[in-house]
């Protein structure tokens, strides 16, 4: 799972390839290590409650699931269940620019290219062919999403088992947010609209700046 969370950068990249300012902010990782503090996050244990106030995204953990950091450097929340190997992590890319702005368009227009780069990097990175790859639009509380789901072999030791990727990424103003849940395939076949259901856990917050915007009177 850690070398998939690379990837997602990958389509970000890919739509702005042209772009001079193509520039990305630190990560909230990178801006814990300095000196200042801010009031950024909170993690209600009683009620299971993820809320980030950087990104603006919340997210209601599963009953008996962990909760940590998770490997990759954008990695803002990992939650899992260690007893059957499923995790659901969110990572947030910030960027010095409006990425949402030509996303859909960009996108669209270079679907089929950009999908069979994604593709081929995504089974050398994994070392494994990548089997029932889709990909189509959906939407995550009202915004558009770009959802991906395929299955691979994951080999550990002397052990062999399938595994259910399903990735959705939105873009909104300069961040780009990709969810992605990972989990072995029996369990997932045992009942897909339990498990995808997870998504409906997220939540987007408001926006104060863009709020306060509205408000104060040009």
């Amino acid at each position: 799972m850690k070398v998939i969370i690379k990837f997602f950068c990958f389509l970000f990249l890919f739509q702005n390839m042209n772009s001079q300012n193509n520039k990305f902010k630190k990560s909230l990782k990178e801006e814990s290590l300095s000196q200042k503090k801010e009031f950024i996050e909170f993690y209600d244990t009683i009620n299971k409650i993820y809320s980030n106030y950087k990104y603006n995204i919340g997210f209601k953990i599963p009953k008996k699931w962990s909760v940590d950091k998770g490997f990759g450097e954008h990695t803002i929340l990992r939650t899992y269940d260690a007893d059957s190997s499923n995790s659901f992590t969110i990572n947030v890319i910030e960027t010095k620019y409006d990425v949402e702005k030509d996303f859909w368009k960009t996108y669209d227009k270079n679907k089929d290219e950009f999908e069979n780069k994604y593709l081929k990097i995504l089974e050398s990175q994994l070392n494994t062919k990548i089997k029932n790859y889709s990909v189509e639009k959906s939407f995550i509380k009202n915004f558009h999403s770009l959802k991906r789901k395929f299955e691979f072999t994951r080999k550990e030791q002397d052990f062999e088992y399938e595994i259910v990727i399903v990735i959705q990424q939105v873009v909104k103003n300069h961040l780009t947010y990709t969810f992605s849940l990972s989990i072995p395939k029996m369990f997932y076949d045992s009942n897909p609209n339990h498990y995808e259901k997870i998504f409906y856990n997220l939540h987007f917050l408001i926006d104060k700046k863009k709020l306060d915007s509205l408000i104060k009177p040009k």
